[in-house]
């Protein structure tokens, strides 16, 4: 039966068909021009002569509408929503996935999408892509949790777990090479419990263990914190020191803050330097420089200084080296203040001017004088005594020498508590 260009009809598809019965391939021409085949073997080719896979299309294709292909990619597919069905009939609807684009707005705002049954993952013009949202707004963005390294459930509530024996995450920078490589990672020591968080490059650096101690130079720190090395704190210059620990800047210091107390709970220890290398002193601050502690060893106190023991001052022996004298501050019941000297009678009156700075400390009440004669009898006795004068006669008018020794109390401490509670 010849096939009519304006149709068959009574035709039977078992004996009636358009194709060949030999080895031949089927030729489909227009202008004179070849633009399918059906090859021998069930192959189809558009565009070609040869195809060598069930259908092959040598140009651009579309599919879902006939807009021209503008661009250079071989498949198109075209329409709202445009998307591929990936169906697996033995699995029902559910076993359905569709890959599609979907416009939130405007050109530009096509949203490429993984769906089943919903939107599962999404990929955005601006190359973000999304898993469990359609509008990420970084590079990746995931709305659950993810694992890396395994496929065991996450049960924690972290968004990130890496899973696996020594499991890391690796930060390479390429140029480097291995050098420029860091790696977080944790190890497990013994049971569970004893996982340790590691920062490696080249070697671990820092540790971290369960107990919350943090080990720099070593993996098993027994403190809250352990440097194996020196380290440095307000700058970076080389600690060219044998000290662990170096505090550097101008007024370099350390704060010691009971945040309970408020501003006034705060101590901070620090160096000032008055002039040039040398001159640093060591302070001591609560509201003002409290204790200060010089180079050469002087040491001052804003406030009063109690001991234990004894005051003294040392001083080596001068002609035995494996010696010293120690001299004992003298000790009473109260803030004594003295002034001592040796005093002229002339026709049995002296007049002893005392030093300025005697008076400034010492106080009107209080004053006490003794007088030692020298080199014969005297009968001395007091007519006038205050911080800034004394005034001495003798009963007979003599003249001559006599040692004198004032002592008084220091101002402000005239009513000083020698028993007092126990601070």
């Amino acid at each position: 039966m010849p096939w009519q260009t304006t149709g068959n009809a009574g035709t039977n598809p078992a004996t009636n068909f358009l194709g060949t019965t030999d080895a031949e391939p089927l030729i489909i021409r227009t202008e004179s021009v070849e633009r399918m085949r059906i090859r021998e073997g069930g192959h189809v080719g558009i565009g070609t002569t040869s195809p060598n896979n069930q259908l092959v299309v040598a140009d651009q294709a579309s599919f879902g509408g006939d807009t021209k292909n503008t661009g250079t990619e071989p498949i198109e597919v075209q329409g709202a929503g445009a998307g591929v069905s990936f169906y697996d009939r033995s699995g029902g609807a559910t076993g359905r996935w569709v890959i599609y684009s979907g416009r939130t707005g405007g050109a530009g705002t096509e949203t490429l999408r993984f769906w089943s049954a919903n939107d599962k993952a999404a990929i955005t013009q601006a190359g973000h892509v999304g898993i469990g949202t359609t509008s990420p707004n970084n590079q990746l963005v995931i709305t659950s949790q993810a694992s890396f390294g395994g496929n065991t459930g996450n049960t924690g509530t972290e968004p990130i777990e890496v899973q696996g024996a020594g499991a890391g995450v690796s930060f390479y920078d390429r140029v480097g090479g291995a050098t420029g490589r860091w790696v977080i990672y944790s190890e497990r020591t013994g049971g569970a419990g004893t996982e340790t968080l590691r920062f490696w490059s080249a070697n671990d650096k820092v540790a971290i263990t369960q107990a919350g101690h943090m080990g720099i130079g070593t993996t098993s720190p027994n403190n809250q914190l352990v440097n194996t090395a020196q380290a440095s704190f307000g700058g970076n210059t080389s600690n060219t020191g044998t000290e662990p620990i170096e505090v550097q800047g101008a007024g370099a210091g350390v704060s010691f803050y009971d945040r309970t107390g408020g501003a006034t709970g705060r101590w901070v220890i620090y160096s000032d330097r008055t002039g040039g290398a040398g001159t640093e002193t060591l302070r001591f601050w609560s509201l003002g420089d409290k204790v200060t502690i010089t180079q050469a060893g002087n040491v001052s106190v804003t406030g009063n200084l109690s001991v234990s023991g004894v005051k003294n001052f040392v001083q080596d022996h001068p002609t035995d080296l494996t010696k010293e004298i120690v001299y004992t501050a003298l000790e009473g019941g109260e803030a004594g203040t003295y002034i001592r000297g040796t005093a002229k009678l002339v026709n049995g009156k002296a007049m002893i001017e005392l030093p300025e700075h005697f008076s400034l400390v010492t106080d009107q009440e209080g004053l006490t004088i003794h007088l030692t004669p020298r080199n014969e009898w005297l009968q001395l006795y007091v007519v006038e005594l205050d911080t800034r004068q004394s005034v001495v006669r003798e009963a007979q008018g003599k003249s001559g020498e006599f040692d004198y020794i004032i002592h008084g109390v220091r101002k402000g401490y005239k009513h000083y508590q020698v028993i007092r509670t126990k601070m």
